[in-house]
């Protein structure tokens, strides 16, 4: 009995395991130096602003890095090498399975000195063509829907059209 039950646990982890990958985001991006060059083994350091949780990977021989599987948050993702300023881009907001796009031209100097991005334009998502839309919690409890049937958010969406069915 005891074995049946660790083997339905067991199934049912790995069923689920699809389903995880929708909950977490991803920043990635590349790194270059004012002229365009590719920096390799750039520190990219990714802290979330709420837990202060980092996360830390270096730039591979392209340049690029990635930092995947990511929970929801606000973060501050930082980008130094060594004979160039340090460059920080805050307040990076990554929704459920976003792909943020981060890049930086890192200017020479010394690693002391730090450039800090502190606005800048909405990102666009250019990795993939998939749109989708976060419904804050709030507007979940606040909206009136009729027998509380949580598809009917998806009108909230831009671009979406709902069928009659005529």
């Amino acid at each position: 009995m005891r074995t049946i039950i660790q083997a339905l646990a067991l199934a049912l982890l790995f069923l689920a395991l699809p389903l995880t990958g929708q909950t977490f985001g991803e920043i990635t991006g590349a790194v270059t130096d004012s002229t365009g060059g590719v920096l390799v083994g750039a520190q990219i350091t990714v802290r979330n602003a709420a837990t202060n949780q980092v996360r830390r990977v270096e730039t591979n021989a392209t340049g690029n890095y990635s930092v995947p599987f990511l929970v929801p948050a606000i973060y501050d993702v930082q980008a130094e090498n060594s004979g160039f300023k340090s460059a920080t881009r805050n307040g990076v907001d990554l929704q459920v399975g976003a792909v943020a796009r981060i890049n930086f031209a890192l200017e020479v100097g010394e690693i002391s000195q730090r450039v800090e991005v502190l606005g800048g334009a909405s990102m666009l998502t250019t990795e993939n063509a998939t749109v989708g839309t976060v419904i804050e919690n709030k507007r979940i409890i606040e909206l009136p829907l009729n027998g509380r049937n949580y598809l009917q958010l998806v009108a909230l969406s831009p671009n979406v059209v709902a069928e009659s069915g005529s």
